[in-house]
């Protein structure tokens, strides 16, 4: 499929990521998509379903029309990256042990 300008969809949402600074996870989130499914599509490995087809056109739009992201979305993305980022794991697992021990 291609958008307006001759650019893939595929090719215009990593365009539309990039500019907007959001994670892979997020994109994933608002899809309704695993993130390591959402890498496979963007990086063509995988087959683009009707389904995320349509959900990423659909992101676009939302984009395009200045689709405005509340505190409480900023809030739960933020939450989202920090669960899964590896050194937060460490840091949480630390402070429990510290807990246990005092």
């Amino acid at each position: 499929m291609q958008e307006g300008n001759g650019k893939s969809l595929i090719e215009a949402v990593r365009a539309r990521k990039r500019e907007l600074g959001i994670s892979q996870l997020s994109l994933a989130k608002r899809l309704g998509v695993s993130q390591g499914h959402l890498s496979k599509v963007l990086s063509k490995k995988a087959l683009v379903s009707d389904k995320i087809n349509g959900r990423m056109l659909k992101f676009l739009e939302r984009i395009e029309e200045g689709e405005h992201v509340t505190t409480d979305q900023l809030e739960q993305e933020i939450l989202s990256a920090l669960r899964e980022s590896p050194t937060f794991r460490t840091l949480v697992i630390s402070a429990l042990e510290m807990h246990k021990k005092a």
